[in-house]
């Protein structure tokens, strides 16, 4: 998966600065699988250290978010590198066939990352896993194109994730969505970041939001379906009294996923219908010279996006806004 969104073919869009940048844990956050990894985690272990299964899941549940690797170091200081490194050998490999093959996505996360990118958010990930199987994993659920970037424990902790990710978006709101305490407490290293949480309620381990919000969140529950208005009362949109923001259109090119933004399309705030013949609803906008509602506007774009003409309005700049004089205002002014 590229680690950019792929420009359209003739050329790069004008860059556009995002509402903020979401960074996203993986596991327990957007992939339902912390049950299963914890079973892997409590048989790995027992095997190799002695562990109780029990006492090995509330182990490794206590200081999930972090690499496996540093978890093994912070529970077994006194292991040999021999017995860590087989650890985490087999801990990787039974993941991948015991939790990530079977594992999927919580039900509210397709429709809540569409939300999210189409109010302009930048999403990223940020996890503990490696990062190539996270890439798959989004890729197998057909969201992978939603992610500007995916980092993993080969790119660092989490704090080195949101510091690159600040660094890349200096000027935006950086906000972390995770699950756990290593989550809320790596996140509060870097200044500036505002972080959510998603509580669990697992059979031998339970995070609630009342737990989440001690460690640092500003926002938690057991369901993510509600961030969008939580972002929207945390960061609200700056928009002038009667003006529109414009909106992002999506679709699919060959072999990619093709994000294109409304190229010409200015607000239109007068009270002509739209030009489309039989189309009964208002006119909310201006394109090549035409007057469209929202719904044409979209198929309109989609139909047109492949076109050179229309990809180099879409780097143009916007005509500005110009308000319809009402004739009967007119006349009695």
């Amino acid at each position: 998966m590229s680690s950019q969104k792929d420009p359209p073919k003739g050329g790069r869009l004008p860059p556009t600065s995002p509402r903020g940048v979401l960074a996203f844990d993986l596991d327990g956050t957007l992939l339902d699988s912390m049950r299963p990894i914890g079973t892997t985690a409590s048989q790995v272990l027992h095997e190799v250290f002695g562990t109780s299964r029990e006492e090995a899941a509330r182990q490794y549940y206590r200081t999930t978010g972090k690499p496996f690797e540093l978890q093994l170091r912070e529970l077994y200081p006194e292991a040999t590198p021999f017995e860590l490194q087989n650890a985490a050998n087999k801990f990787h490999e039974l993941k991948v066939k015991n939790a990530y093959a079977h594992a999927s996505f919580f039900p509210e996360v397709p429709k809540l990352l569409k939300r999210l990118d189409q109010a302009g958010w930048k999403l990223v990930i940020s996890t503990g896993a490696e990062r190539e199987m996270a890439e798959v994993l989004l890729e197998r659920e057909g969201l992978g194109f939603f992610f500007e970037e995916v980092r993993g424990a080969k790119q660092g902790t989490k704090d080195a994730h949101l510091r690159a990710f600040h660094e890349k978006w200096p000027h935006v709101p950086l906000v972390l969505v995770g699950d756990s305490q290593f989550d809320m407490e790596t996140g509060r290293k870097v200044k500036g970041v505002t972080l959510l949480g998603r509580a669990c309620l697992l059979p031998s381990w339970s995070i609630s939001p009342a737990d989440l919000r001690r460690w640092g969140a500003t926002w938690a529950d057991y369901h993510l379906d509600r961030v969008p208005e939580v972002l929207e009362e945390l960061f609200p949109r700056a928009t002038a009294p009667g003006t529109r923001v414009p909106k992002v259109l999506t679709g699919r090119g060959p072999g990619r996923n093709l994000r294109v933004y409304e190229g010409g399309a200015t607000t239109y705030v007068g009270k002509k219908k739209c030009n489309v013949a039989s189309c009964r609803h208002r006119a909310t906008w201006h394109w090549k010279n035409t007057l469209l509602c929202d719904d044409h506007l979209r198929e309109e774009a989609r139909s047109a996006r492949h076109r050179n003409d229309f990809l180099k309005e879409a780097r143009a700049a916007a005509r500005p806004r110009k308000r319809e004089e009402d004739p009967s205002a007119a006349a009695e002014s």
